[in-house]
């Protein structure tokens, strides 16, 4: 099985900017294969592990180029990640990084409709402010189930 993993299948969508750009008043007039094309994609600080690849459009992602291995056991979840994880430039998401949903043009938010936060990791932890990518707050050595 040949599959593609990470987010290189996006690799040429364009930005929102670019998106938009597209849409003058000569263009909505006449050519309506517009409204057919490929969304804006934006996405950003992701770790690609064995052989997952990034496209153009994640900005400050890393490929750890070595094997990393997982396991999960009675004990608990291991892995040696860490041994070759980089310095990733990282912040927790929240509702003004995501900014606003392409298609209802609205903020995300909390279900009760204040700002959304995800500042909490799997484990009820909270993330610091430049926290590890993925959903856990500290190496998974120190975390506590």
């Amino acid at each position: 099985m040949n599959l593609i993993v990470g987010t290189l299948p996006y690799q040429g969508f364009p930005t929102e900017s670019e998106y938009l750009s597209q849409f003058t008043p000569e263009r909505i007039a006449g050519d309506r294969g517009i409204y057919y094309g490929h969304l804006p994609v934006k996405a950003g600080g992701n770790v690609y592990l064995n052989g997952a690849q990034t496209a153009d459009c994640d900005i400050g992602s890393v490929t750890v180029p070595v094997p990393v291995a997982f396991a999960v056991t009675e004990n608990g979840l291991t892995t040696n990640l860490y041994d070759f994880l980089p310095a990733v430039d990282t912040k927790c998401v929240c509702s003004d990084v995501l900014g606003s949903a392409f298609e209802p043009e609205q903020r995300y938010e909390a279900p009760d409709g204040s700002p959304l936060t995800l500042d909490t990791d799997m484990c009820g932890q909270k993330h610091v402010p430049s926290p590890l990518p993925g959903p856990f707050a500290a190496p998974i050595s120190e975390l506590h189930f």
